[in-house]
């Protein structure tokens, strides 16, 4: 009886025992699951978890909200049954490509719900796998890119119609330093001074005031303008072409200015009026020199009397006034100038006071239209003395509304790159920066000292040096600038930790040519971490938390071909639990997952580098692989593996061999030779390994070929 009694005592024990750890293991599970779900819900991005048959296991926060369902709607239902059907349709095809293919997958995708709203996302799915390697399902993770692709597009516009404008212009555009160097200029301004095209102009001219100005206190005139009024207007001036010819500009230009105020750089069209002074200076001199001039001219040019009446007119002013000669001097002044421009009368009071006037006020077309026009007009006396008007008049209608777009759009193009959340670095063909936002300042914390510092050097050596490899960085920067046609995509990591975008393309201009190269950065880290902590999910084992037979498998293929480039040893220990079966049956499965569990930490604390891997082959199975190592190093591995499991001293009283959990192991070492492929060790360890099991078990089997 007293026998039974502590039979029965003993049996509780173990119950109590056994109730206890269950209870442990269960609440581990329940905040690991809680930990995991907690983590999931606070990722912005949208991340999902489906069977292979394509129902959704995990969906977080913000995959619920984007399709506007609870989790209890969507949780063990396909996509089909829920979502819309275009988008359904979409989510199968990609889930069955992942499937099918076994392979993770990256993509830009469209979507749009019920209610209209669209949205562009970047796409992250990859296969999951149960401990025999078979893939179970799919994980994936969605991005919201929308706001970058809109940028990217309205970006790609605003810079090609910036461009055609500027290198288009009849007229000669710029941009000049406050110190006098040519920042930007096109075509028109280069071949003004002779030269065959901006990039020879810009290569030559770097002292606008001494290389360019006949006369320096013009410049100074100009300057002291911009400083009072912000904006010139007809301001003239003479200047030097390349050969050393001298010729007449007329200016108009505005200050452009930062944020704080700070003048960044003038801006302004330059005219050639080399002739029309001519015409003024030759006027005087020689009446068969004016009727060439006056026939010739690409300007309108109205001779009349002070009070308006129309003596004669050239071919270009009865264009630019749709009338005959005739019908203008039937109509005089007053029938092509409009009345209600009060610059008109002005001009004319300031012709009478001087002799001379110059501005800007609206014609009259015989359609009706109003044109804007640009307008000497000088009196002189003839021959018999009776006193003249010639009045040299130019079109600007469409000039000066070209010069307003072009201010809009360079304003909005300042402005979207100002604001975007990517790092933009713009540079020249020379590597000087063109223009940089703040998000590029920002990120990588670039001081002002730098900043204000156009060539581009200073600024790069900063950048290089906060990158984890500074030399590689230096290398493609430099290798980009060799290859201007080239295009490239990568990541960048820097010393912090932070992950970049790193982004890199020509600038070229409609005609092919290279103007310089832009940068574009974004901080990527968060997404990352996410896909990191994905990656993970798919490669480790649930139970054990060791390495899984998928990452096993893919481990060994890379060491694999590393081996046969080295010629160097590899060894593989498959090893198996002797009679698990029979302790799963006497103890139950829980008790069989946790010595699982401590089977595994035990494999885990008999490696000793970070090269070694441990895996969960597959049930009871375990592999340990171990690179570069022969086989009487991996002999060693195996002796410490069977030290540490007699250490545990599981009990195991169903076991043949022991009174506590065994290991029987498998070691082969192989030095990979062509034509051989990983399986042949896979093979002729798990053959040692069935020779440990029919041998009595609880030992190790050792292949003599390296």
């Amino acid at each position: 009886m007293s026998l039974l009694i502590i039979s029965f005592a003993c049996a509780c024990l173990i119950f109590v025992i056994i109730l206890s750890r269950y209870r442990r293991i269960a609440r581990a599970l329940r905040q690991r699951e809680s930990h995991l779900k907690a983590a999931l819900d606070n990722i912005p991005d949208r991340v999902w978890l489906k069977s292979r048959d394509g129902r959704y296991l995990v969906v977080n926060d913000a995959w619920c909200r984007f399709f506007g369902l609870r989790p209890d709607e969507i949780l063990g239902r396909t996509g089909a049954e829920v979502l819309p059907y275009e988008i359904a349709e979409k989510f199968n095809d990609a889930h069955s490509l992942i499937i099918g293919n076994n392979a993770t997958r990256s993509e830009e995708q469209c979507l749009s719900r019920d209610e209209g709203e669209q949205g562009w996302f970047e796409v992250f799915r990859a296969p999951t796998h149960d401990e025999r390697g078979s893939v179970t399902g799919t994980v994936g993770m969605a991005r919201d890119i929308t706001g970058r692709k809109v940028a990217e597009e309205a970006l790609r516009e605003s810079e090609d119609k910036y461009r055609g404008i500027f290198e288009t212009s009849v007229v000669g555009i710029y941009q000049t330093t406050l110190q006098g160097q040519f920042l930007a200029l096109n075509h028109a301004l280069a071949n003004i001074h002779g030269f065959v095209s901006p990039d020879e102009m810009l290569a030559a001219i770097t002292d606008i005031e001494t290389q360019i100005y006949v006369n320096r206190e013009d410049r100074a005139r100009y300057r002291e303008a911009l400083r009072q009024h912000g904006e010139v207007k007809g301001f003239e001036v003479e200047q030097y072409r390349k050969d050393g010819k001298k010729i007449w500009v007329s200016l108009n230009a505005r200050t452009v200015r930062d944020e704080k105020g700070d003048v960044r750089y003038y801006q302004g069209i330059v005219e050639d009026i080399t002739l029309r002074k001519l015409t003024q200076d030759t006027l005087r001199e020689s009446e068969e020199r004016f009727r060439l001039l006056f026939m010739n001219s690409p300007d309108g040019i109205l001779l009349s009397t002070p009070e308006g009446a129309i003596l004669a007119a050239n071919e270009a002013a009865c264009r630019m006034f749709g009338r005959s000669e005739e019908e203008l001097r039937k109509v005089g002044r007053e029938g092509i100038v409009d009345s209600t421009d009060s610059r008109v009368a002005a001009s004319l009071e300031v012709r009478q006071k001087t002799g001379i006037s110059r501005g800007e006020h609206y014609y009259i077309h015989k359609d009706g239209t109003r044109l804007l026009c640009e307008l000497v007009s000088s009196l002189f006396t003839d021959k018999g003395g009776t006193q003249r008007a010639c009045t040299i008049i130019r079109d600007v209608t469409n000039q000066r509304k070209a010069e307003e777009e072009l201010r809009w759009k360079t304003a909005f193009l300042e402005a979207q790159v100002g604001s975007s959340l990517d790092g933009i670095l713009v540079v020249d063909r020379g590597g000087k920066k063109i223009l940089q936002n703040r998000r590029m300042i920002d990120l990588f914390e670039i001081p002002e000292s730098i900043i204000s510092n156009r060539d581009n050097e200073e600024e790069r050596l900063w950048v290089a040096n906060m990158a984890r490899d500074p030399e590689k960085y230096s290398v493609k920067v430099k290798w980009l600038y060799d290859h201007p046609e080239e295009i490239t995509r990568d990541e960048l990591e820097l010393k912090d930790g932070r992950i970049l975008d790193r982004y890199s393309a020509p600038v070229i201009g409609n005609d092919e040519t290279y103007y310089g190269r832009i940068w574009v950065f974004r901080d990527i880290s968060e997404q990352k971490q996410t896909e990191k902590v994905l990656e993970e999910l798919s490669m480790t084992d649930g139970l054990t938390g060791i390495a899984n037979r998928y990452r096993f498998d893919a481990f060994l293929e890379r060491e694999w071909r590393r081996a046969m480039r080295s010629q160097s040893p590899l060894s593989l220990i498959l090893i198996d639990i002797d009679f698990f079966k029979a302790f799963n049956d006497s103890y139950g499965h829980l008790a069989g997952d946790d010595c699982l569990r401590r089977v595994a930490q035990s494999l885990s604390g008999a490696g000793r580098r970070p090269s070694d891997l441990v895996a969960r082959y597959g049930g009871e199975e375990f592999a340990f692989l171990l690179s570069d190592t022969d086989a009487a190093g991996a002999a060693a591995v195996a002796f410490r593996i069977k030290q540490n499991m007699d250490g545990l001293s599981i009990p195991h009283p169903y076991s043949r061999v022991a009174d506590h959990v065994t290991l029987s192991m498998g070691l082969a070492t192989l030095i990979p030779t062509k034509g051989e492929a990983s399986s042949d060790l896979i093979k002729l360890a798990d053959e040692l390994l069935y020779k440990a099991k029919a041998n009595g078990r609880n030992q190790v089997r050792v292949s003599l070929r390296e």
